[in-house]
Formats: structure tokens, C-alpha cells, sequence
């Protein structure tokens, strides 16, 4: 039997035991969240994936202690391998204390953090649940593990983050308060995070950074860019690269532009200027009034 046809047919039996998976939850009432899945390079061959979630706070139940309010929520990121049947996962429950109750559009944000290994045919569940209560939400799909061993210039995953505060993800000596719905105010800014993996110190290099409006499927809308107002954003810049890690750079840079309310692409492009190589990342997000 061909190979992709033996491929095709175990994807489709794990897609099948994960609909019978006893493990998986069932809740009575739901408890909607946004995420993010982002991936790092990881140890030894792996890859680290990020799961960073926002939970809408009026729809948790709180609890008081000590003078504060506190929220306390159950977590769960699995990945499944269909190509070779490895599963890993991580459970966690974890208590977030604040000064007064969360209000419609505040959100408690969280993340997980899981090293897998590199796959093109794996299959993701990302859960959020109240502890010793019918409330949740669990989500899942396929997912393209990417690989990040070798040495060609490769980038990470865009990780947005908001612009004047630190928050408690934290990835070497970057401390980010990331935003999984993807949505920043039209007046604003917002920080940009990710790693240029395999840029040798020493080296010069260009960044080029654009961002530029969307269509409802994620493409550039030409209409749109000839809009008054809605043009984007293009930046451009060169350095030399010093590397805080083996083989891995780790860059923050703040975006700060007048965009108008809509979705937007953003696209990061760095290139080796001794070799010419060139490394590319993009990602959608949002801008609301």
C-alpha cells in the first residue's frame, strides 16, 4: 500500500479516537476563549509549542480571598502525532488573583507551553475549564508542526504583544503580555516578538517589517490599499546580528501607527546580507476603534 495512502488512513482513525476519546470533556455549559498557537525552536530537535490563551472575564466564576478576587481555571494542550502515534500533553490548574472583578471586555489571559516534535500531519486539542464545575470550552484541528533544526535562516512564529507592559510569558529575557484575540486599538501600538534562528553573530542583516490591510480571507484587498487612511504600514531597517542564545536572536520591536478599524496583515522579512538568504513570517490581526 503507498505511503500517503497508509498516512491517509491512520489520520483518519485518529481523527475517529479522538471523538471517542473517553478523556475528552464534556461540558454543560460553554466557556468561549480565544488562543493563539505559537512555535519556538525547541531542544534537541523539538519544537516548543506556545498555546496563549484569553478567557472573556465575565464569563468566569470568581471567588473571594484575603481582600481579592480569584479566579482559578483548568488547562489542557495535547498534541497527537497521525504519522507515528506520540502524544503529548500538558494539564494544568492554575489560580489568577485581581484587585476587582473582571468586566465585559476584560480577559484573563494564561498559556501553555509543550515540546513535540516536528510533524506535517498532527492533530491539536486546546481546553479551558472551571474546576468542580459543567463550565468549558474545548477547541482542536490539525496542525503543521514546523521544523527548526539545520542551518538555514529561519524565523519563529510572530508573537504580538501590547506595547508599554510586560506580561507573564516569558522566553529568555523577554517578558510579553500577549493579546490571543489579535486585536489592538486603532490609536495605539503594539510590540512584535520572534527569533531569527541560524543569523551568525557578526553578521549584518536587513529587517523589513509591512503591514497591510486584509480582505475577509486574509489576502490583500487592492480596493482597500487605495483607501484614504488604510495604506499600512512599511518599515526598514539594518544591523548586525548578536546572537543571545546559540544560533538564535531574539528581537522586540514596537509598531506604532494610525490604522484604521479592520483586519490587517502583518508580513516580516529578514535577510542575510553576506549570503543573501532570506527568511519570511506573516501573520493576520486586528484593529478596533
Amino acid at each position: 500500500m503507498p505511503y500517503l495512502e497508509v498516512r491517509s488512513r491512520l489520520r483518519e482513525r485518529m481523527f475517529a479516537a479522538l471523538a471517542r476519546d473517553t478523556d475528552l470533556p464534556r461540558f454543560e455549559r460553554e466557556l468561549p476563549f480565544y488562543y493563539d498557537l505559537l512555535t519556538f525552536r525547541g531542544a534537541a530537535g523539538r519544537t516548543e509549542l506556545v498555546a496563549a490563551l484569553a478567557v472573556p472575564g465575565e464569563r468566569l466564576e470568581a471567588s473571594r480571598a484575603e481582600g481579592k478576587t480569584r479566579y482559578t481555571l483548568g488547562m489542557r494542550l495535547i498534541v497527537l502525532d497521525t504519522a507515528t502515534g506520540r502524544i503529548a500533553r500538558r494539564d494544568t490548574v492554575e489560580s489568577f488573583q485581581a484587585d476587582a472583578p473582571l468586566k465585559p471586555g476584560d480577559y484573563l489571559r494564561a498559556h501553555l507551553s509543550l515540546e513535540v516534535s516536528p510533524s506535517d500531519s498532527a492533530l491539536y486539542r486546546v481546553a479551558v475549564e472551571v474546576p468542580g464545575s459543567p463550565t468549558g470550552q474545548l477547541y482542536g484541528g490539525p496542525l503543521a508542526v514546523p521544523d527548526y533544526s539545520g542551518d538555514r535562516l529561519m524565523l519563529s512564529d510572530l508573537v504580538l504583544a501590547e506595547a508599554d507592559r510586560e506580561g507573564a510569558w516569558r522566553r529568555g529575557d523577554v517578558s510579553l503580555a500577549m493579546v490571543p484575540p489579535g486585536q489592538f486599538p486603532s490609536s495605539g501600538a503594539f510590540r512584535l516578538f520572534y527569533e531569527i534562528y541560524n543569523l551568525p553573530a557578526g553578521v549584518p542583516y536587513r529587517t523589513e517589517i509591512q503591514v497591510r490591510p486584509a480582505g475577509r480571507d486574509g489576502l490583500l484587498s487592492p480596493l482597500r490599499a487605495l483607501l484614504g487612511g488604510k495604506r499600512g504600514v512599511q518599515l526598514g531597517f539594518e544591523g548586525v546580528a548578536t546572537s543571545a542564545a546559540p544560533n538564535t536572536l531574539q528581537e522586540v520591536r514596537r509598531v506604532a501607527a494610525q490604522l484604521h478599524p479592520g483586519g490587517y496583515r502583518l508580513q516580516l522579512r529578514i535577510t542575510n546580507l553576506v549570503t543573501g538568504q532570506t527568511a519570511v513570517r506573516d501573520r493576520l490581526f486586528g484593529v478596533v476603534p
